[in-house]
């Protein structure tokens, strides 16, 4: 059983198709993305959303519903700006994590040859069935 996901559509992609089964919210800043990337998530505002679209795990069904109804982001009442320096750093530091752990990993398995036809002949021997 499925509970919809999030998509994020970037700049350089506005305009094109997104398909229908999927229910589209527009963020006009990184803030009020982070907002409705996390205000969708409590019981009743996602059952709307996942109802209001055909696919979502469910076939194809045509439910009959209203508009839903979403908070609106206000930047003068709840200001996001830090948490989304915050989650930029936190990518811009995984990003490096992931490419210094990349470069471990090739030193070892060149270091001890974990890549060769040797191994390669090995792991076919004993890979698991398709």
């Amino acid at each position: 059983m499925g509970r919809g996901s999030i998509g994020i559509v970037p700049k350089y992609h506005d305009g094109q198709y997104v398909s229908s089964e999927y229910t589209i919210l527009t963020a006009h800043s990184k803030e009020e993305a982070l907002f409705y990337a996390n205000i969708i998530h409590p019981k009743d505002i996602l059952g709307d959303l996942l109802s209001s679209a055909t696919g979502m795990n469910r076939g194809r069904i045509k439910w009959k519903t209203s508009a839903v109804e979403i908070p609106v982001y206000d930047k003068k009442r709840l200001n996001l700006s830090a948490a989304v320096r915050a989650l930029t750093e936190f990518w811009e530091h995984y990003s490096k994590y992931q490419a210094r752990k990349g470069k471990a990993i090739d030193t070892v398995v060149t270091d001890l040859k974990l890549e060769g036809e040797k191994a390669r002949k090995r792991w076919l021997a004993y890979k698991p069935p398709e």
